[in-house]
């Protein structure tokens, strides 16, 4: 599982979730996993959401308020019982914790922080758990692209959030309504995207991404030319992204990719796709 994202258990009653239902949870998407590695996305849920003990109101601007590690930061109780739960859950399995909407390094350290204190009070209550759970962020918001350096250095591993990183960059909440088409990926995200995999190479840390289906069919093309490998995607559009990804050469790609980055605008790469179906391979 590349990315399991938990609100579910927050949203289904009104009351916070014990720590046992959270084990219980997590336990069952493990077994499901049926040994394969799951990758936990701590609670990222906004003011709309209507989580009481997470906000006391709606908030004039939910999209750039107490959201993801800002929200759990603010309400340690919440963070705490969570991990305590994927450390319980995962007590002989492979589980790693992705934090969402991470600004900087101060917010990687405190969260590390806490679950070294959990782990602590988990081993003075004698209770199994997973002693060793790798620590991810996901990249978001241009605090953490700008910054992707310095948290690859200290983070176990790096997730890109494709959708809202081209939201914020491009300060516009686009969401194509079900008769349009998708939109592609704008250029100045591609060389952010492009970036961000350099870094990870570099520090030899491991990279997904998510989000790459809500976008035109190119830019899965783009994305495999910028170094992208491992991809996260419903499994309701696994087979439709297998398929897309199988046409793809990865050679062919790159050289897309760079004449993809020296366009200054949308209308410049798409001129790029309509002249010659880049990165895909295609009959000789």
């Amino acid at each position: 599982v590349g990315l399991y994202r938990t609100e579910l258990s927050f949203l289904v009653e009104r009351k916070r979730p014990s720590r046992d239902a959270l084990v219980h949870h997590y336990a069952s998407v493990i077994g499901g996993s049926r040994g394969a590695p799951v990758t936990f996305r701590l609670l990222n849920a906004d003011s709309t959401l209507e989580v009481d003990y997470l906000h006391a109101k709606r908030e004039p601007n939910p999209a750039l308020g107490k959201v993801g590690i800002r929200a759990l930061l603010a309400n340690e109780v919440v963070l705490r019982r969570q991990l305590q739960a994927i450390l319980l859950a995962g007590a002989d399995c492979d589980v790693q914790i992705a934090i969402p909407f991470l600004i900087d390094c101060g917010e990687l350290r405190r969260v590390k922080e806490i679950l070294f204190e959990e782990r602590f009070e988990l081993r003075k209550a004698g209770e199994r758990f997973q002693d060793h759970v790798p620590v991810g962020v996901v990249i978001e918001t241009p605090a953490s692209l700008l910054g992707v350096r310095d948290l690859a250095a200290e983070a176990d591993f790096l997730v890109l959030n494709l959708g809202s990183l081209q939201r914020y960059v491009l300060a516009a909440d686009r969401q194509p309504g079900a008769n349009e088409d998708p939109e592609p990926l704008h250029p100045f995200v591609l060389r952010a995207v492009t970036k961000v995999c350099q870094v990870a190479q570099e520090a030899k840390k491991p990279l997904s991404a998510f989000g790459a289906s809500q976008f035109a069919p190119e830019s899965l093309a783009y994305l495999v030319g910028a170094g992208l490998r491992h991809f996260c995607v419903p499994p309701s559009e696994l087979r439709s992204t297998l398929k897309g990804l199988s046409a793809i050469d990865s050679r062919r790609a790159s050289r897309s990719l760079r004449s993809a980055l020296k366009s200054s605008c949308v209308a410049e790469t798409q001129s790029l796709v309509a002249g010659y179906r880049h990165g895909y391979a295609g009959p000789s």
